[in-house]
């Protein structure tokens, strides 16, 4: 893959082997037992600008935040749950 640098040139890698993996239809996994979990992240790109690229990662981040406060939640009712079917 070529890139204007090599760190363009790994990022366009990255996105054309998720591109690939994605469009064979093979049932893959990526340290998870998650179907379709390929372990490649999809960048987030704006020819926009700077600026809106910054507003995306902030809106990403912040439903990161969300979804990890919603799992630790989900953890503590199975806690209690389990608790409360003990002898």
């Amino acid at each position: 893959m070529y890139g204007i640098d090599g760190v363009q040139a790994i990022q366009l890698a990255i996105q054309y082997a998720r591109i690939q993996l994605e469009a064979s239809g093979l049932p893959l996994l990526w340290m998870s037992e998650e179907p379709g979990d390929l372990g490649l992240p999809r960048a987030i790109e704006s020819t926009v600008g700077l600026w809106f690229q910054r507003e995306l990662e902030k809106i990403v981040e912040k439903e990161q935040r969300r979804m990890h406060e919603i799992v630790i939640e989900l953890g503590k009712v199975r806690e209690r749950r389990r608790g409360s079917t003990g002898p």
